[in-house]
């Protein structure tokens, strides 16, 4: 009799544990580590990255030499790292009810990286930043990649993307690509071949799967090293590729800051 009052009166406090810990889910995790990858929590000493590791405001990422790392967000959304970078999420907010009121802001200060957006980019556009030493990215629903290299290069794949610094705004729609060589000089607008050698052959190498996979919160949609893109972005990515097709690559608008 006994042993069941002293269950009984702990099952509440479990029923509590477990609830909370269903509540309180990662902001994102590392799906996919590959060679040297480092994870940095904040001022903890630098660990070797796994897979399941959690990615929360605060964290940063490090990749070694031929090494990569992909890493999958609560809202959906992906971001795929080549060697040699450098990638920390300075904020993230998102509620499953409520993807309208939710935020990314990241920094992207050493390397090469691909961003394809999720809920938050497809509901919050102005709550979704990644800030680099040259410029910040905002974005409409977009699959990007941005390169840092004596400047940073950018090339969107689908949607459209603004590089914003004390110059002005380049504006990069799908298909097109994008060159901001300083904080203080507005981007300009380039061809394909103007991006450095091998600067995104590694992130273009990272396949895109058959439609069929699945985001958390999300429908079905595409996937990228075996993460689930949501749906919109398995839309836009579509659309995306058939306008850059058909126009033969994107376009670019100037705004300068007076």
């Amino acid at each position: 009799m006994t042993n069941t009052k002293t269950v009984l009166s702990i099952f509440p406090f479990l029923v509590a544990l477990f609830s909370g810990s269903a509540v309180a889910a990662p902001a994102g995790q590392v799906q996919d580590a590959s060679g040297d990858v480092r994870i940095v929590m904040r001022t903890a000493t630098p660990k070797f990255a796994r897979s399941g590791d959690a990615v929360e405001p605060g964290t940063s990422i490090l990749t070694g030499e031929r090494s990569r790392a992909v890493l999958k967000f609560s809202d959906g959304q992906v971001v795929a790292l080549s060697s040699n970078s450098t990638f920390r999420l300075d904020d993230y907010k998102f509620e499953q009810s409520a993807p309208e009121r939710g935020a990314f802001v990241a920094s992207f200060l050493r390397g090469a990286a691909r961003f394809v957006t999720g809920l938050i980019g497809d509901r919050n556009r102005l709550g979704w930043r990644v800030d680099t030493p040259t410029a910040t990215a905002g974005i409409r629903g977009t699959d990007l990649l941005l390169g840092l290299r004596q400047g940073m290069y950018a090339n969107v794949k689908a949607g459209g993307v603004g590089l914003t610094n004390s110059g002005g705004t380049l504006v990069v729609e799908a298909g097109g690509y994008g060159y901001v060589a300083s904080a203080t000089t507005i981007g300009v607008g380039i061809e394909a071949a103007a991006v450095p050698a091998g600067l995104f052959t590694e992130l273009e190498g990272i396949a895109l799967g058959a439609v069929g996979g699945s985001a958390a919160g999300a429908g079905g949609g595409l996937s990228i090293g075996g993460v689930g893109l949501p749906t919109a972005a398995a839309i836009a990515l579509g659309i995306g590729a058939a306008a850059a097709a058909a126009a033969g690559g994107g376009e670019t608008t100037v705004t300068t800051h007076h």
